[in-house]
């Protein structure tokens, strides 16, 4: 999933899935550009990822972050 531009996740609930059940890779959760996560529950199961590497705006927020998933800042620390 991506969100680019100015979008936001909103008060969503976002569940990012494990894929290895079969050698799959997991889902993954994209913030960009201007965007907000919001007040947004992420749910991050296995190797499910959510990647603000990209995301040029100080101050990102999201509602929660649970499960065992990995998250990848880059630059955005």
């Amino acid at each position: 999933m991506v969100f680019d531009s100015a979008s936001t996740a909103g008060n969503a609930t976002l569940i990012v899935e494990d894929g290895s059940v079969n050698d799959a890779e997991g889902g993954t959760v994209f913030f960009y550009d201007q965007t907000s996560g919001g007040t947004a529950r992420l749910e991050l199961s296995g190797n499910g990822k959510l990647d603000l590497s990209l995301h040029e705006k100080s101050g990102m927020t999201i509602g929660s972050i649970e499960g065992n998933g990995s998250i990848f800042l880059g630059s955005a620390e």
